[in-house]
């Protein structure tokens, strides 16, 4: 039962490390891009940061999404 917990546990820790090795870029690049998006087209400060920063972060759900069902 221990060595199941423990090798739970490395599992676990080990999805932790994907999350922030594959989510974190992921989900920064999206930000960028679509800021950069945002300041060139539109000027807009306000409502389109807090728009981009939601947007992302379904962006870079869906890719750390695609890579664990292609991983796993």
């Amino acid at each position: 039962m221990l060595k199941l917990e423990s090798e739970l546990m490395l599992y676990r820790g080990g999805r932790i490390v994907e999350f922030i090795f594959i989510f974190l870029p992921a989900f920064l690049f999206m930000m960028c891009f679509l800021i950069t998006i945002r300041v060139f087209i539109n000027k807009d400060t306000g409502l389109g940061t807090l728009l981009t920063f939601v947007t992302s972060g379904i962006f870079g759900v869906l890719f750390w999404l695609c890579i664990m069902s292609v991983e796993g």
